[in-house]
């Protein structure tokens, strides 16, 4: 994904979470090292377009305002997030986001364009690659040249 699109702007930001099933208990200094050497592993280093913030809340009282108002713009990919006794937030609302990995697709401008469901991005992102391409062919037609 972005060895195709990264030439043309692409960036692709991560902000890691542990709300869900505490999946992410590393301290923010050990995220690039879990990724390198646990999962995937391998020696795994970021690529130069991939941006991997600090942890953060993208659920419930303490969401990041970026988790809140992209969650305003893009309905959810699901009506049942499942059962509160499951969720380690609190309050749970029918917007949040359901697992790790659900992706945003947000065009140059901020604008929030689209929501995927984290099955739907698959093992290469192929199904979202339509997606990208429209956003990044009206932002060429429109002259807008900013990364």
């Amino acid at each position: 994904m972005l060895e195709k699109f990264g030439s043309r702007g692409f960036r692709i930001l991560a902000f890691p979470s542990n709300q869900f099933d505490l999946q992410e208990p590393a301290e923010n200094h050990e995220i690039l090292n879990g990724l390198k050497h646990v999962r995937p592993g391998g020696g795994w280093e970021p690529h130069p377009h991939l941006f991997i913030h600090a942890k953060i809340k993208v659920n419930g009282k303490d969401e990041h305002k970026l988790y809140t108002q992209v969650k305003k713009v893009c309905p959810n990919t699901i009506e049942e997030l499942g059962e509160r006794q499951y969720m380690y937030w609190d309050p749970v609302k029918q917007s949040d986001l359901v697992w790790n990995f659900e992706k945003f697709i947000i065009d140059r401008a901020g604008r929030p364009r689209y929501r995927f469901h984290p099955a739907a991005w698959g093992n290469n992102g192929s199904f979202v690659e339509p997606f990208i391409e429209e956003i990044l062919n009206e932002e060429t037609t429109s002259g807008s040249n900013r990364v």
